[in-house]
């Protein structure tokens, strides 16, 4: 994790931090296609891109921060973006859970 969290960092700073979003969306939709298929090597696979998809918001939600928010009120933000994240993600798996859906 802190591995990493530390090279994706670099390559964030690196390309930029809409192409880095970009790259994040990728993964998010390459998840997406996974989750349906029933084969196990296709879920190992989803459940990898969903824990390096948490890491990879964190980053950009970090960076954003650093960007866009005032000096005085970057722990602020990002706990608000942090916070959002995890209730929309939350609801998400409320409503999936709900429908019965397996």
């Amino acid at each position: 994790g802190l591995l990493s969290a530390l090279c994706l960092g670099a390559l964030c700073d690196g390309v930029g931090l809409s192409l880095f979003t970009l790259f994040v969306g990728a993964v998010s939709a390459a998840v997406a296609a996974l989750l349906p298929l029933r084969d196990e090597g296709c879920q190992v696979a989803a459940q990898v891109g969903l824990t390096l998809g948490i890491g990879l918001y964190q980053i950009v939600i970090n960076r954003f921060a650093m960007l866009y928010a005032p000096p005085k009120r970057f722990g602020m933000v990002g706990g608000v973006l942090f916070t959002l994240v995890s209730v929309l993600t939350g609801l998400c798996l409320r409503a999936i859970s709900a429908s019965g859906a397996t």
